[in-house]
């Protein structure tokens, strides 16, 4: 997909969640303090490397720990919140009857991805979605993006945008890193990570 425009994709800040290893789906938490500061280091850090947000799309999950992550990247731009494309596409991953539970116990029902990592992308939980079912909406939503973007959304949409933009295996897809101390760039089909610094110069 080396002819799309470039795309910088932020994972949302750390939650109380996150720390505990409990499962969010759709469920709507909040960022806590580490979160937040790591969606300041974010903002700055993409002012470093953006020097034009005129000539940038601003896209995020409508939840609240996204729309906290992506708001000091807005107003260290400079620009008002009316620029960001709040697509519901871009929502988590629903695990239906998981949603609440930790990976642990999720683990412990007998799912696990290390087992059989293609059978785990195409697992949908009862009242969820499979990361194939994500990676049908987020496919459609990358359709529409016709300029250099920033996102801001989550794990599960991270794995499957890589998916689609770097052409990888399902079984690969599963296994990669969502971390919240850095994010990334997809330009011309290479990626590129940035590491944060939470001191601010």
């Amino acid at each position: 997909m080396a002819d799309r425009p470039p795309l910088y994709f932020v994972r949302h800040g750390e939650t109380e969640w996150n720390r505990d290893r409990r499962i969010q789906g759709r469920i709507d938490i909040p960022l806590n303090a580490a979160g937040r500061a790591q969606a300041a280091a974010v903002a700055r850090r993409l002012k470093e490397l953006v020097d034009a947000p005129a000539s940038v799309d601003f896209y995020a999950s409508p939840l609240a720990r996204t729309r906290e992550t992506m708001a000091p990247i807005l107003s260290g731009f400079g620009v008002p919140e009316t620029r960001a494309h709040y697509d519901e596409r871009l929502v988590e991953r629903g695990f239906g009857a998981f949603d609440g539970q930790t990976w642990r116990e999720l683990f412990a029902a007998g799912i696990d991805p290390d087992q059989d990592p293609a059978a785990f992308h195409d697992w949908r939980p009862d009242g969820g979605e499979s990361l194939a079912d994500v990676a049908v909406r987020v496919g459609a939503w990358l359709a529409t993006v016709r300029r250099p973007a920033i996102v801001v959304s989550h794990g599960g949409v991270s794995r499957v945008l890589r998916g689609l933009m770097l052409g990888l295996d399902k079984r690969e897809v599963v296994h990669l890193d969502v971390p919240q101390h850095r994010f990334f760039r997809i330009a011309e089909g290479r990626i590129a990570w940035f590491d944060l610094s939470l001191e601010p110069s």
